[in-house]
């Protein structure tokens, strides 16, 4: 069934499909320039939906890109047959999409409250009208029988800049989910060496990178992959059974009594959902899997039944009291999902709805885990980094993209105007050891507004590179509240962002990255990273001012200093590549 309702100044088009539900659109009043609405579908008995779908048009004008959770680089306005979703569940992605102008100003930014159920919102040109089509489905994948359903509905117009109206968004959200506790130690550098050295790895090499780490300025290292089996294939089947293999790490209490000596914190990667075929534990699970992958050789277990979730919890308690862990990396949250394959006797399950299970499985393994340490850091990947999954992750890590800086520039940036209460990290940064030192700073100038984690041989990097990730390391750590805490400012959205500052209370700090002119503040001070690929850069003021200007390069040797009389419009200084500008104010 199709209805068409005028709420608010919006004409709705409700899409109910042939199912029997009463659908309506109410009106809650919201601030200026924001409107709300209350979506609420009644059944006539407890079903499982199907898909709901709600539109609306608005006036495209100067609307240039889209902003949307998980979509890398793919930011172009496309046309309404052919939208490319933005999905949506506590397993994967965020339920918010926008529109924005050529200037990186909001055209319209659209959010709903609840972020748990299965979604999808859509943005794209309509040729017959010459609008923007915004299309909001309800219930894209199974959920548990509900005879009443609500959630609300955000939609802003606001003539704002669109990192604004999106961060906006991720605090409306704190009035319906929790946020997690951030505990110091997540904000801090981390030695990650799954690149650098992949399944292949002994205790010795590691306590051996984690000295050097640590003179470095890192303070946890995340052990990955390849800890719990002897194969170093890649893949996953012999993921589950979640027992040290010993040729690895002979004894894993004594390889952490041996970083924390070293002043280092440990974290273990563990694969959530996957049960590999070779684990002997995987019979004991047949009936409650999700699916078989053949490409890595593992199930995905079913959270739905509770004894899935029970041998979750209890194989991460049980490490986290035997070894005196600190942490773990919570990997493929997002690779439970659901196929023809995936189990229906749902009288046996506590969970119909997957959504609903992956919640409560993070949920109990959470309250357990703090239940043990309440400082326990809890590293989640990107895509499994929505409203639902801040309430017990902190640290929220950039999806792989190791050598692309581009990325992952892009990526800390979303991170950051979608999440709040955590600790955005980089992926691991890797480079060439032959690399100029110029170019191996991109990967940290790229990620400055993120937790750096690294993942090279410390003792093959050259002095050149030691003395450049050592400086960067300690500016970051200087600086980090407000790098990680201060409001993220974007330009070029529609280029994946040419231009990132972060605002703090004394000073900014801007990244410079497809663009050479930086806003000078005029009241507080400001550093400058020369993240692009040209010397010249062009300070921009509104009024004459004195200031000092430091530049220093990429391994914080100083370049020149001077004091100046800064001219209204553009005034050029000469800065090195992945160099630094501090300005300051002179009295």
């Amino acid at each position: 069934m199709t209805i068409e309702k005028r709420i608010d100044g919006i004409d709705f088009t409700i899409d109910t499909g042939a199912q029997s539900v009463d659908f309506d659109v109410t009106s809650i009043k919201g601030e200026a320039g924001v409107k709300l609405f209350r979506l609420k579908a009644s059944f006539t008995a407890a079903t499982s939906p199907e898909k709901i779908s709600v539109t609306f048009y608005v006036k495209k004008d100067d609307a240039a890109t889209t902003f949307k959770p998980n979509e890398i680089l793919n930011a172009g306005i496309r046309p309404d047959w052919n939208p490319s979703p933005s999905f949506s569940s506590a397993a994967c992605g965020a339920p918010v999409i926008a529109a924005v102008t050529k200037n990186d100003k909001n055209k319209v930014t659209v959010a709903l409250s609840d972020c748990k159920t299965p979604c999808a919102l859509s943005l794209g040109f309509n040729e017959p009208r010459q609008k923007l089509t915004v299309r909001v489905e309800l219930f894209t994948a199974l959920v548990s029988p509900i005879k009443e359903y609500e959630t609300e509905l955000r939609v802003d117009f606001r003539d704002e800049t669109a990192d604004k109206t999106i961060a906006d968004v991720r605090g409306w959200w704190k009035n319906f989910y929790r946020s997690a506790y951030l505990p110091e130690a997540a904000e801090m550098p981390c030695y990650a060496p799954w690149y650098v050295f992949q399944q292949r790895f002994t205790d010795e090499t590691l306590i051996e990178q984690c000295r050097l780490a640590k003179a470095l300025g890192m303070e946890t290292i995340i052990v990955d992959d390849g800890w719990q089996t002897e194969d170093n294939g890649g893949g996953y089947s012999y993921c589950g059974d979640w027992r040290v293999c010993k040729s690895k790490i002979a004894d894993m209490a004594e390889f952490v009594k041996s970083v924390h000596a070293i002043g280092m914190k440990v974290m273990l990667w563990f694969s959530v959902p996957y049960m590999g075929k070779n684990a002997k534990a995987a019979d004991d699970f047949r009936g409650k899997y999700l699916y078989f992958d053949g490409g890595i050789g593992a199930y995905a277990l079913d959270p739905r039944f509770s004894q899935v979730r029970e041998y979750l919890t209890g194989i991460y308690a049980e490490f986290l009291n035997k070894y005196d862990l600190d942490g773990f990396k919570l990997d493929f949250i997002d690779a439970f999902y659901l196929t023809a394959d995936s189990p229906k006797n749902y009288d046996d399950m506590d969970y119909v709805s997957l959504s609903d299970a992956v919640e409560a499985l993070i949920g109990e393994v959470t309250d357990e885990l703090r239940r043990i340490k309440p400082d326990v850091m809890l590293e989640f990947r990107q895509r499994y980094t929505g409203a639902v999954m801040q309430q017990f992750g902190n640290m929220f890590r950039v999806g792989d993209c190791a050598g692309d800086e581009n990325t992952l520039k892009t990526c800390v940036a979303d991170l950051r105007m979608l999440t709040s209460g955590v600790a955005v990290h980089s992926d691991p940064l890797i480079w060439s050891y032959d690399d100029a030192v110029e170019y191996a700073a991109y990967q940290l100038n790229h990620s400055i507004f993120g937790v750096p984690q690294i993942s090279l041989n410390l003792k093959n990097i050259t002095d050149e590179h030691r003395r450049m990730l050592a400086y960067y390391l300690a500016y970051f750590r200087e600086n980090r509240k407000t790098l990680l805490n201060g409001r993220l400012r974007a330009e070029g959205f529609s280029h994946g962002y040419t231009a990132l500052t972060a605002t703090g209370e004394e000073k900014d700090v801007t990244a410079l990255y497809g663009t050479s002119i930086v806003d000078f503040p005029g009241d507080k001070s400001l550093d400058v990273i020369n993240a692009a690929s040209e010397r010249t850069v062009y300070i921009r003021v509104k009024r004459e001012t004195e200031v000092a200007i430091k530049i220093a390069d990429c391994k914080g040797d100083v370049v020149s200093e001077r004091t100046v009389k800064l001219s209204v419009g553009l005034n050029e200084i000469d800065v090195p590549v992945s160099g630094f500008a501090f300005i300051r104010l002179q009295k």
